[in-house]
């Protein structure tokens, strides 16, 4: 199972080094795929992999925080996806990758969006799925306001879920902490125009 290793990591403040795990398919162009808050096993990309990797080589990392990367140490700041994208270059340098294409789900998505205007060298083109812009989700509130006190009301189904991908003794501190860190973007929005790039991009 491969794992790159980094100094350090704004996600995990104080843990040196930091371990990625990631997951290597085919060759070509690099192809880094960023999963969503819920990790990479709640919305694999098994379908894609068939696809692209007789010509591009698809790497798809766990951050940390996630699957078997490193736990989180501390609560997600409001600013995680600026984090993750620091780490994101780490990783980059880790495996010696110049530059790639991005496909980014979900949080993922903003974490490639961010990629694109923080070190648009790096960034060979994106593709954003389930993308996030404003940083007040109204229609989101209820949600992450049941997930981040009371985690098991998502069913038992996506609980098992969640215990199988990031841990049964670790899994409701990440979903508690990422809905909570959700909540907390809302709180610091300056209205309902207000995105999550600084107005960096349309």
């Amino acid at each position: 199972m491969p794992y790159s290793s980094s100094q350090s990591s704004p996600l995990v403040p104080g843990v040196s080094p930091v371990p990625i795990f990631y997951r290597e398919y085919g060759a070509g162009p690099p192809l880094i795929f960023l999963h969503g808050g819920w990790g990479y096993g709640l919305y694999p990309f098994d379908h894609q992999i068939e696809v692209l990797q007789s010509r591009s080589r698809i790497v798809i990392p766990d951050r940390s925080g996630y699957g078997r990367s490193t736990r989180l140490v501390v609560d997600l700041p409001s600013d995680f996806h600026y984090r993750a994208a620091t780490e994101t270059l780490s990783f980059m340098d880790s495996l010696g990758i110049e530059r790639a294409f991005f496909w980014g789900h979900s949080d993922g998505a903003v974490i490639a969006a961010i990629l694109g205007f923080t070190a648009p060298e790096r960034v060979a083109g994106l593709i954003l799925e389930a993308f996030h812009y404003h940083r007040l989700k109204p229609r989101s509130r209820q949600f992450f306001e049941a997930l981040a006190h009371q985690p098991d009301g998502v069913g038992a189904e996506l609980c098992e879920k969640f215990a199988r991908e990031l841990g049964r003794d670790y899994w409701r501190q990440l979903i508690t902490t990422h809905a909570k860190a959700w909540l907390q973007i809302a709180r610091e929005s300056n209205g309902p125009t207000d995105d999550l790039y600084a107005g960096r991009i349309c």
